[in-house]
């Protein structure tokens, strides 16, 4: 048939890749956990329990860490005239923060050059802090609020969607058409535009559409947007 003439030819793909943060637990009981370093100390969203929390560094960094999964499905068509891919798709991100249950005010973080906090891009800071707040394990960040040693971090959180839809002419079928067309031009033209439609031949019409949002996650919840 017409298909095997032209040499159709067909893929289809379907991606899943995960990422899973690795977040670290430590349970000192009722008892306190100190931790003292000269230089830095680096939190990547630790779940702590203790009966106090005393950090002494040069620098305090509290980091947020992310889980990640990316969805794809592409279908892709070809013969020697016409070629087409479709690619429909999605990014989440969940942003995890550290969880430090302790007492109320058992917090006793010094550190000369400031403490670090990220935090997931969202609405207004202040908004943002008060609602994560509540959040069990998450007090500290209230307690924060009212210190001016903090260094706020906004963090990009990825959650968006996809669907691509691309279409055109192959390189082939570009030179073909040049080679028609060289017969009912001048010779000049002919010659020109073989060149052009050779090199440009491909996609002709592109649509997509996505939607970008911040999450946040905690211990129990997969994501909030915003």
């Amino acid at each position: 048939g017409l298909a095997k003439l032209l040499g159709q030819d067909s893929s289809d793909n379907y991606y899943d890749i995960t990422r899973k943060a690795l977040l670290p637990s430590l349970n000192a009981g009722g008892g306190a956990l100190t931790i003292n370093a000269g230089n830095n100390i680096n939190l990547q969203a630790p779940r702590v329990t203790a009966g106090q929390i005393n950090l002494a560094a040069n620098q305090i960094n509290i980091e947020i860490v992310k889980d990640f999964r990316q969805l794809e499905e592409t279908h892709t068509r070809k013969n020697l005239l016409w070629q087409s891919t479709d690619s429909v798709g999605s990014i989440n991100e969940v942003a995890h923060l550290s969880q430090f249950n302790v007492p109320a005010g058992a917090f006793n973080f010094k550190a000369p050059g400031g403490i670090n906090v990220q935090l997931p891009e969202g609405s207004d800071l202040r908004q943002q802090i008060e609602r994560m707040a509540s959040q069990p394990g998450q007090e500290y960040l209230k307690e924060f609020a009212n210190r001016d040693d903090i260094d706020w971090q906004r963090i990009e959180v990825v959650n968006k969607t996809w669907d691509i839809h691309k279409e055109g002419m192959t390189p082939e079928a570009g030179i073909l058409l040049a080679i028609a067309l060289s017969f009912a031009l001048p010779p000049n033209f002919g010659a020109g535009l073989l060149n052009s439609l050779g090199n440009s031949a491909g996609v002709s019409t592109v649509t997509t559409t996505g939607v970008t949002a911040a999450g946040v996650g905690t211990s129990t919840a997969t994501g909030l947007g915003t």
